[in-house]
Parts: structure tokens; sequence; C-alpha cells
């Protein structure tokens, strides 16, 4: 095998949110690839990780008389009923369709597939209630089908966000007058559900029902109905898939919007190996609430890291949707998520086993192995052997992890940073970083321990931890 330098393979013209890790930008990709975030519900449509029909955008942009154009293409402009026009819901966003809760909405021809047989549908808008007595049960609309009968619809319902399934209603969380929330409805024939979540976080699920009418879509109320439902408040930004859209992706959606990069960042013109983009810290707290993994719950240790990892596509869970922290993770499967948070091109193997005497370039991990040793993140042991089996310690995890960043670290001194590391060891200088950030959970306790067998917690730990120990040095 021939060493070579690394890659970093993401590029400047994707939306990007940017995370810094002790002075080396990582760049984690969305899927999408507006510049603009509230150019993402067209973007979204093209994702390279999922493909969805984008069937009507709506982004309220006119400012001015009875019509709202469809950005999607396909001409399902809105006919506005006495809605009011007023400021958009951030400063990409230059106007909105107020509606008073009388007599005001948005029909559009758009006509969604209500069948089990169908591909299901998402509904997205950012909407802001206005304080109005109609009572705790009374339901105003944001986005509805018109089927007098039947129909999928995102409401609010007294105080509450809510979704409708077809035949009833299902009540989520509290929202509070004039704020702005992302509400998004995901109907989803194979699974049976239908799910609400606000601002990326599922907030409520529901058992779907069918017809097999095609019903058109309105914005503001559901005129087919005898009760009085239309909302009272603001709306922008709406848009209809004909699919229902993963988490992952309805979180993006979300983030996208309110973590614009040209706005309310940090940024730091450090040197980088990268195209010239800013270095950034971005604030991590709307990931409070999120749940990726069914058994790392907001109590658990790792339930910040998991998130973070999983976000930003650094670490995913087993099929069975946990993540099982507490398992020890393999060398191999160590090399493959520190390329993948890392962002390196895997090079396809030249078919041998790379004069390791026991890798099978047959085996998934031959690819990752041999990016990761032409770009001297591995480099094997004196026997000619690569042991990708065992467990990861922590003297090895840290080397591999720090050498994917691209720091250099301080070589010891005289003193040692722990009772138990050598200074002329090859991994001091790791350990000396890892005690001076805390990088993992134990590292600044009396001893290092470098043989310990790390588990999938500890890397999720070290990437999220990483990441925020930069910044906060940094005063950030």
């Amino acid at each position: 095998m021939q060493k070579s330098r690394k890659h970093k393979i993401l590029v400047a013209t994707t939306f990007t949110a940017v995370v810094l890790a002790l002075g080396v930008l990582i760049k984690i990709a969305y899927p999408f690839s507006a510049t603009n975030p509230f150019e993402v519900a067209t973007s979204l449509a093209s994702s390279d990780s999922e493909t969805y029909n984008l069937l009507g955008y709506w982004a309220m942009e006119e400012g001015t008389g009875e019509t709202l154009s469809d950005g999607s293409g396909n001409g399902y402009d809105g006919s506005i009923s006495d809605a009011a026009w007023t400021t958009g819901a951030s400063d990409q966003s230059n106007y909105a369709l107020a509606f008073d809760g009388e007599n005001d909405f948005v029909s559009t021809d758009l006509s969604i597939d209500e069948s089990s047989s169908g591909p299901g549908a998402t509904f997205s808008a950012w909407i802001l209630v206005k304080d109005y007595s109609k009572g705790n049960e009374a339901q105003g609309q944001i986005i509805s089908t018109d089927e007098e009968s039947h129909d999928w619809s995102i409401l609010v319902e007294g105080h509450h966000f809510a979704i409708f399934t077809g035949k009833e209603s299902v009540s989520g969380s509290e929202y509070d007058f004039n704020e702005w929330y992302h509400v998004v409805g995901v109907f989803d024939p194979n699974e049976g559900t239908a799910t609400l979540y606000v601002n990326g976080v599922e907030d409520v699920s529901g058992t779907i029902s069918y017809s097999n009418n095609q019903n058109n879509l309105y914005i503001g109320d559901n005129p087919s109905t005898s009760s009085d439902e239309y909302f009272a408040g603001e709306i922008d930004e709406v848009s209809v898939f004909s699919d229902p859209i993963s988490p992952s992706d309805v979180a993006s959606l979300y983030d996208a919007y309110v973590n614009d990069t040209s706005s309310d960042v940090d940024s730091d013109d450090s040197d980088s190996e990268d195209d010239g983009t800013d270095i950034v810290c971005t604030d991590l707290s709307w990931m409070d609430g999120r749940q990726s993994f069914s058994d790392v719950d907001s109590n658990n240790f790792y339930y910040l890291p998991a998130e973070f990892a999983s976000y930003f596509g650094i670490f995913g869970g087993y099929t069975d949707g946990t993540l099982r922290p507490e398992n020890q993770i393999t060398r191999a499967e160590t090399t493959k998520v520190i390329l993948e948070g890392f962002r390196y091109e895997v090079e396809e193997s030249d078919g041998t086993n790379g004069g390791f005497s026991d890798l099978d370039p047959s085996q998934w991990y031959m690819s990752y192995i041999y990016s990761a040793y032409i770009n001297g993140i591995m480099t094997g042991n004196p026997d000619g052997t690569m042991k990708p089996a065992n467990t990861v310690n922590k003297s090895e995890l840290l080397k591999m992890f720090v050498v994917a960043s691209g720091v250099t670290p301080n070589a010891c001194g005289a003193i040692s940073p722990y009772p138990d590391v050598a200074t002329d060891s090859w991994y001091c200088p790791y350990a000396q970083l890892s005690k001076a950030y805390g990088l993992l959970p134990d590292s600044t306790e009396s001893s290092f321990q470098a043989n310990e067998k790390m588990t999938r917690g500890d890397v999720v730990y070290l990437f999220y931890n990483y990441d925020k120990q930069w910044c906060s040095a940094n005063g950030y």
C-alpha cells in the first residue's frame, strides 16, 4: 500500500452545517443543494440520500395580490381568500400570509392520494398562532385536504398542535402564542402512521386511515367541513411532498431554515486546507428533545453525543433502532466510523491484503482499512497484522481519531500526563491531548489505562466532545 494525503470530499456549493473541532473544519452536508435555507423545499426533492416528489411549494414571497405561485413547477397556484400579506417568518423571508380565524384560506387544485396503495404525503409549514378565543377544542387547519368525511391535515386544536389521521385528530404538545414553529405532518401508508413533527422533533403519532378519493389541498382551513376550522395566525413556507419524508430529513429541513450559515454564527479566519469557507461553531441546543435511538433517551449519559452523531451522519444504529452504546467496537468498525465522520473519500482497495497477513480482501472492511492506511490513520502492527476484529483500545482510538482530524499533538515533556503513561510511549501525546480537553468520559481521572477496551458510546462521545471542547475553549 502506498500512502497519500487525505481527501475532503464535500464542496462549498452544498448547503452545509459547519462543526469545528480542535481547529479542523468538519463540514457536515445536508442533502440540500440550496445555499439559501428558504429554498430547501425545492432542493429536498432532489436529495442525494432520498428521492422525494415535490408536489407543491408556496414560498409566499409575492407580498401582494390574490395568487400564491407554486414554486415546484407543477402549476398548483393557490387562490387567496381574504388572507392578508404580512412580514415573513425570518429575515430570509420577506412575506407571509395572515389568517384572521374567521373566513380566510387559500385553495389549490393539488390533489392528494390518500389511498392505502398510494405513496403517502408530507405537509410542511412555518406557523405563528394568534391568541383567539374559540374554546379549548376549537380546530384551526394549517394544511388540509377537503373531503367532508375524510382528510389528512396538520392543525392546531385548542392550545395544542395536532394531526388529523383521516378519521380522527391526535393532539400533541402545547404551543405559545405569537411564536414561529416549523410543523410537519408525515402520512406513511407503509408504516400505517400519521406523525406530527414540531421544530424537527417527533411530537405525536397516530394510526392512519385511507380514502380512495383524490382530495384537494387547502391552506388555513378545510372549507368542506360544516364547522368553523379557520386558522388564526400567520403561515409561511408551505411545501407538500407525495412521499413520507424520513425523520432525519424532517430534522434537516427544520435545521436548514434556522441555521443559515450566512448569519448568526461566529466565524474564525483560521487557516484551513478547505476552499476558504469560514470556520464556525454552531449552537447544538436544538438537539434537546430528539431521540434517534430507542435505547438512548434524554436520561442516558450518551444522549447528546448520540444525537449529535446520528444527526450529522457520523454513527448509525442497528436495524432495530438501537445504538447499544455499551457494546465494544472493533478496530475495523472504528475505522469506518472515523473515516465517514471526518468525510474522507473511501478508496477502493487494490484487491490484495496490502501486505497484512490477517486481512481478507473480500471483507467489507477492506476499503476502509486501505483508505485509513494510505492516509496514515492506521499503520498496522510490527508482526505484519492489522487485527481488524480486535476491540479497539483507548490509545488506538485516540491516535486514529486525532490523526484523522489533522491535528498534530504536542510531544510529551518531562512530566507525564498520567502515572501509567511513560513520556516516551507512542501514545503519550494523544493521552496528553485527551486529558487537556477531557475528550473521553474518564480522561481526566488519575490513570489513563491505555489498553482499556472502547465501546460504541465512547466513540460517539469522542466526536461530540471533540467539537464541544474546542468551541468552548476558543470562546464560542
